[in-house]
C-alpha cells in the first residue's frame, strides 16, 4: 500500500474519463487509487473558502488528515493549488504537496497507468 495519498481535485467528470477537461489531456481517467474531492467543495456561496472546521471535516470524510504526505492534483496545477493551500496553509498539514504538471502532465506519458468510471 502506498504511503502517499493523492487528491483528484477536479470535476466529477473528469475523474470519471468522461471528460479530459479544459487541458492539454491526451487521455481521459485519473491517476489510479487517487481519492476525489472537486476542489470547490471548498468554497461557500461567495467564493470565499469554508470555515476552518468546516474544511477540516472535507479532508477527514475522504480519509486525508495531514498525517501522511498528500498530492493534490487537477488539469494543470492550478485548481490543486487551491486544495494545496487549504491543506498546508490553513489546516497545517505539512506534507501537502501539490502536483504541478497535474493531469495534463500524467495523461501524456503512456507509460503511467489510469483508470477511468
Amino acid at each position: 500500500k502506498l504511503s502517499a495519498q493523492v487528491l483528484d481535485c477536479r470535476t466529477t467528470m473528469e475523474h470519471l474519463g468522461e471528460s479530459t477537461g479544459a487541458q492539454t489531456a491526451l487521455r481521459a481517467g485519473r491517476i489510479p487509487g487517487s481519492i476525489h474531492m472537486n476542489w470547490e467543495l471548498l468554497l461557500d456561496n461567495d467564493g470565499r473558502f469554508l470555515p476552518y472546521e468546516q474544511l477540516r471535516s472535507l479532508y477527514a470524510a475522504a480519509g486525508i488528515d495531514g498525517s501522511r504526505e498528500v498530492f493534490p492534483y487537477c488539469g494543470g496545477g492550478i485548481r490543486s493549488a487551491a486544495s494545496w493551500f487549504v491543506m498546508h496553509e490553513l489546516l497545517g498539514f505539512e506534507r501537502a504537496r501539490n502536483y504541478d504538471g497535474s493531469w495534463a502532465e500524467w495523461s501524456q506519458r503512456p507509460e503511467l497507468p489510469i483508470e477511468t468510471g
